[in-house]
């Protein structure tokens, strides 16, 4: 079921639910395993401490419907909180499978958006004749190509780069390059520019993770020489990414740089008069938007903070805010202890997207944190012996002694 739903979840919210009720199903029926490591168990404190200031935030705030429909959004971080933990350990290969299985899943959607991109512009006569950056903006890159697949730019970025984390590992060596140019080409087209802040410690683990160091240096090297030259040869990216840094931010001019300059100043504004508890977790949205009308922004209505932990700080305090940084933290921390540096990287990925995006305000944001959280954190294996190439280096359930 792992491995079933680690395909679907990319896909479809609706199928993920009934991936992740047959999961469930099977769970009860299973023999659940007992004891949990010291790791296992902060990992667990740090969840329901990040959900249970979230409860708590109720009891202040005036719009409760609005808060507890934004913790049934976190639903999924219970279920897989209780999965997990009490699962059968499995095979390293089982595990190896189900992450082969997200990184074809993913792959498949971006495939599937580049192909609906081509059928439109195929499609539309008007369209032969036009100089080729405007194809590019128009069917290839940002909102019209992710929008084929029905994916946010951003998260589609975060699926992709998550995905070439783990390709970097679980695949082949002619695989492995050929996928991780493929998703930086992606991530290039979407023109998400917290997306490319992402990749550069994803080619940075590259450079140190595998056993033909030489190799590794050149290919990531060229690969961050192309990235760069990908940024400014792109259209749509030399916007978004450069461009809208130019503009002079004092200026009634919106673009992706100073929404977000205008969505953190009033989150701060906001903060100055609510530091400590914040205003509930149900009044959050409401007392951004007033704050945007009080600094004459009415165009941004209804947007939220734009960083996660400053939305949560909004809506919970300094409190709630240390609690999303420890749980995005956390995980990062765990496997960077444990000297498993690429699973390392692969949570440090959505702790930089956080700063640009409300992660936990989206389904997709939700499901992809809450599982690949449990799917790591509560399997007593090794993870770094992927890496080793020989066959007889992988260890299969390798024990460890209880973290200390």
């Amino acid at each position: 079921m792992i491995i079933a739903f680690a395909f679907i979840m990319p896909w479809n919210n609706k199928l993920g639910n009934i991936a992740l009720l047959a999961w469930i199903i099977v769970f009860a029926f299973t023999k659940k395993r007992s004891g949990l490591l010291v790791n296992e168990l902060i990992i667990i404190c740090t969840t329901s401490s990040f959900l249970l200031i979230r409860i708590v935030s109720l009891v202040y705030s005036t719009d409760l419907a609005n808060g507890i429909s934004n913790i049934e959004k976190l639903f999924p971080v219970i279920v897989f909180m209780i999965l997990f933990p009490k699962a059968p350990s499995m095979r390293l290969e089982m595990l190896k499978l189900a992450l082969k299985a997200f990184v074809a899943s993913v792959f498949l959607i971006n495939i599937l958006a580049i192909v609906k991109a081509v059928f439109a512009f195929l499609g539309n006569d008007d369209s032969f004749g036009l100089p080729f950056s405007t194809i590019l903006n128009e069917y290839f890159s940002y909102v019209p190509l992710s929008s084929n697949v029905n994916f946010h730019p951003t998260y589609l970025s975060l699926y992709t780069v998550s995905a070439m984390v783990i390709a970097s590992v679980v695949l082949k060596s002619v695989y492995r390059w050929l996928l991780v140019i493929f998703f930086i080409a992606m991530v290039v087209l979407l023109a998400s520019r917290i997306a490319l802040v992402a990749v550069v410690p994803v080619l940075i683990l590259l450079l140190f993770q595998r056993a033909n160091r030489g190799a590794s240096i050149f290919v990531s090297i060229a690969l961050l020489f192309l990235l760069a030259v990908a940024v400014y040869s792109s259209p749509a990216l030399f916007d978004r990414f450069l461009s809208d840094f130019l503009v002079d931010t004092k200026k009634d001019e919106f673009n992706g740089v100073t929404m977000r300059l205008w969505h953190w100043n009033a989150s701060i504004r906001v903060l100055k008069e609510n530091a400590v508890i914040g205003v509930g977790i149900g009044d959050a949205q409401r007392a951004l938007d007033i704050e945007y009308c009080k600094m004459g922004v009415n165009e941004l209505y209804g947007f939220n903070s734009h960083n996660q932990i400053l939305f949560d700080m909004i809506g919970m305090g300094a409190i709630g805010g240390l609690m999303t940084l420890a749980l995005f933290l956390t995980p990062f921390l765990i496997f960077f202890r444990r000297k498993d540096y690429w699973v390392a990287v692969f949570f440090l990925v959505p702790l930089i997207f956080s700063f640009t995006e409300c992660i936990f305000a989206i389904k997709k944001g939700i499901i992809f944190y809450s599982f690949f959280l449990s799917f790591f954190c509560f399997q007593n294996v090794e993870w770094s012996a992927l890496i080793k190439r020989e066959p007889h280096q992988i260890a299969v359930n390798k024990k460890r002694k209880p973290d200390a």
